[in-house]
């Protein structure tokens, strides 16, 4: 009995000390390498879905079957295609004119360069220089601001 009680002490001490630290790296490596496998999988999934996925045009049985719980059973991509051509578009109007304003806006601070210089060469020869910079500030102003009220007067309509 005596004996009996050491061999178990013995086989409980070589599994503390050998069989569990290897037990426990094991499952440890093992459920980390089932993780990046399983992310990994996933995101495969995505990326085909992603790609190939499409979501339903009509209300058909494949729609309420992919709805799932806690969407209403007529959640479906309807959207009218006159709607569509109209936020297209906006969208593109909408950028044509962001683009044109910075065009102007360039356009008028170079014609203004291109004043000072012209009128620069001009009465160089006579020793002076042409100092009358408010006048076409003020007339660039008001046309920036004649242009950008238009802008925003325009900008308005769409969302």
């Amino acid at each position: 009995m005596f004996l009996g009680s050491i061999l178990v002490m013995v086989i409980l001490l070589l599994n503390l000390l050998l069989l569990a630290p290897f037990l426990s790296i094991f499952i440890t490596i093992w459920s980390l390498i089932s993780q990046v496998f399983r992310r990994s999988l996933d995101k495969i999934m995505m990326a085909i879905f992603t790609h190939l996925g499409r979501t339903p045009s009509r209300n058909t049985l494949v729609a309420k079957k992919i709805s799932g719980p806690g969407m209403t059973k007529d959640f479906y991509m309807s959207i009218n295609e006159e709607d569509v051509y109209v936020l297209m578009r906006s969208q593109l109007e909408n950028i044509f004119m962001t683009k044109l304003n910075s065009l102007i806006a360039a356009h008028l601070s170079k014609e203004q360069s291109v004043l000072r210089n012209v009128m620069n060469k001009i009465l160089k020869p006579f020793g002076c220089y042409y100092n009358r910079n408010d006048d076409i500030v003020h007339n660039v102003q008001v046309l920036q601001n004649n242009y950008s009220s238009q802008y925003s007067h325009y900008m308005r309509r769409y969302p």
